[in-house]
């Protein structure tokens, strides 16, 4: 079978700590995934993604300003954020771990991220899969640039999630 991406029911998204008390969610409204997946056999999976760093959305105009402005992001600068897979291993029955290479504002580290895989299931209509990755990482290891002051305000661990929903298509046409 051969699967697609589907934007609409999929998600980037991450939460981080602020003030040393509440925690901040937010997602990235534009990113494009491409995930090559038997799901019967996913360690041989190939995962790569792009986000668009202007599109981060955490419900505060404001935040988000500061949030692409050269002290994090610096969106005009480096407008993408990528992730590319270099391996896929089991873990446990339905999971996986996926490790490869994330670049925020070109900076490439290796990651591994931690990830469930439901289904293929046949809902009503055509075969999905699902993928959940889940990482955590410090934000010190991308934006070198923040000073430690920053750390009262925003935390260095952030939570990412992806959450890519796949679809069957059928002789390279999406089915209906």
């Amino acid at each position: 079978m051969a699967w697609r991406f589907a934007r609409a029911q999929s998600s980037v998204e991450f939460a981080v700590q602020h003030l040393m008390v509440a925690t901040v969610h937010g997602r990235f409204e534009e990113f494009d995934v491409d995930i090559d997946l038997d799901p019967d056999a996913p360690t041989g999976a190939v995962v790569r993604a792009v986000i668009q760093a202007a599109s981060i959305a955490t419900g505060s105009e404001e935040r988000d300003a500061r949030l692409r402005s050269t002290a994090f992001l610096d969106v005009e600068r480096y407008p993408t954020i990528t992730f590319s897979s270099s391996q896929v291993a089991p873990l446990g029955a339905q999971g996986l771990w996926v490790r490869g290479n994330l670049t925020i504002r070109d900076t490439t580290k290796e990651i591994v991220l931690d990830g469930n895989v439901r289904g293929p299931v046949e809902p009503p209509g055509e075969p999905a899969v699902d993928i959940v990755l889940v990482i955590a990482i410090d934000r010190a290891d991308f934006l070198d640039n923040v000073p430690d002051v920053e750390d009262l305000f925003v935390g260095r661990t952030v939570l990412i999630t992806i959450n890519a929903h796949l679809e069957n298509i059928d002789d390279g046409q999406p089915r209906s």
